[in-house]
């Protein structure tokens, strides 16, 4: 259960369908989304990053598109 009440949360009656164990908040990195990717990229290059009807990227391969992508608008 959270750290906060669930009377608390009178206006959100779907926390009363989470199960046993799951956190009403959750704390989170505050870090910009490039951030992540770049992390992503180094840690597990090979991963999927992506999966859309058997099309696949790998996260090394998304951060170089992006890259690539940023670096184009840049120029314009």
């Amino acid at each position: 259960m959270g750290t906060i009440a669930k009377n608390s949360y009178n206006e959100r009656p779907w926390l009363d369908n989470y199960e046993s164990g799951v956190p009403y908040q959750i704390s989170f990195e505050k870090k910009l989304l490039p951030d992540f990717l770049e992390r992503s990229a180094k840690l597990f290059p090979d991963m999927n990053a992506l999966n859309f009807e058997g099309y696949r990227v790998t996260y090394k391969e998304l951060h170089s598109m992006v890259e690539r992508f940023s670096a184009h608008l840049y120029s314009l």
